[in-house]
């Protein structure tokens, strides 16, 4: 994948996608949206505060949207103590609504600037607003497949680039084994890697 970020002569921030790139980035902005905006909790007992968009406050269950939707007061990895426990619960009553319509909004827009023929190259265009956008969504996009492939610490990073290099060198070789074919991480890695990639060349273009 060659798509990369850079400065045009107008400078804005532009890239070209390819159209295997483009219908990639399509997917998983979908996939994105989906997951923020279906099975928005609802659940509360007071029928004015989820007219107000007021949730019951709970965390997610699943490990993605746990990690794109964190508890506010207890650092990753740490048990909460009951005072961090309920403001983080206040918290998340107040905010969590709001900011999947917010994440979901963002995404949208994303693959909106991508639609067309999928035969076709993609050439994006975008000004400060919508660069901002698109780094947010690529955040978001990178630690939904993390939490999909338990990549949590730099131990899970060097443990991943290890198993990507050997499937490569595999791959070159034709002597690939069943732990290296087999292992689903391999190819979302290689995506979560490629969007890393993207997001550094925007971040390097954006004034």
């Amino acid at each position: 994948m060659t798509a990369h970020f850079r400065r045009d002569r107008r400078r804005r921030v532009s890239a070209t996608f390819d159209p295997v790139e483009a219908a990639l980035m399509r997917d998983l902005t979908a996939q994105l949206v989906e997951l923020v905006e279906d099975g928005v909790p609802t659940q509360t007992e007071d029928p004015f505060a989820a007219a107000l968009g007021i949730g019951p406050g709970l965390p997610p269950e699943d490990a993605v949207l746990a990690r794109l939707l964190p508890d506010a007061y207890t650092a990753p990895g740490t048990e909460p103590d009951r005072e961090q426990d309920e403001n983080s619960h206040e918290f998340r009553r107040y905010t969590e609504m709001g900011l999947r319509q917010v994440k979901g909004g963002r995404a949208r827009a994303v693959a909106d600037v991508l639609a067309g023929d999928p035969r076709d190259p993609v050439d994006v265009r975008l000004d400060e607003a919508d660069a901002l956008t698109w780094l947010t969504v690529l955040t978001d996009l990178r630690l939904a497949l993390a939490a999909r492939i338990g990549l949590a610490t730099d131990a899970d990073a060097e443990e991943l680039d290890e198993l990507a290099h050997r499937a490569a060198l595999a791959a070159v070789r034709g002597t690939a084994g069943p732990d290296v074919e087999q292992d689903p991480r391999i190819g979302v890695h290689q995506v979560y890697t490629w969007l890393g990639h993207l997001q550094e060349s925007l971040v390097s273009s954006m004034p």
